[in-house]
């Protein structure tokens, strides 16, 4: 009467689903600590850092939308918590799809 859990959704499917999603905050979380890493941070990019080089580049003339620009703004504000959500979501999808595609479990 209480299981609200469907009977061909058994623990190991819920267990990859999790993972999955887990997996995805991860990703999205190792991309953010990586950008900061470089020298992207919240009052501009680090002098001498490897984000400095990268700066370097553009020769003072950083575009809208480039690399440069975006992890910039990564690094000063991160990411909307969005974009955390969709990660976890495409991750509990595709540990979803691949649990429904094998063959055996």
């Amino acid at each position: 009467m209480f299981n609200t859990i469907p009977r061909s959704m058994n623990w190991r499917k819920i267990a990859r689903i999790v993972a999955g999603a887990l997996i995805g905050l991860g990703v999205v979380s190792a991309a953010v600590a990586i950008v900061g890493a470089l020298g992207f941070a919240l009052k501009g990019i680090t002098a001498g850092s490897a984000a400095a080089g990268i700066m370097s580049l553009y020769g003072g003339s950083v575009t809208v939308g480039s690399f440069c620009a975006i992890a910039q703004s990564i690094g000063a504000v991160g990411v909307p918590t969005s974009v955390y959500l969709g990660a976890c979501m495409a991750g509990a999808i595709v540990a979803l799809f691949g649990d429904v595609t094998s063959p055996k479990l």
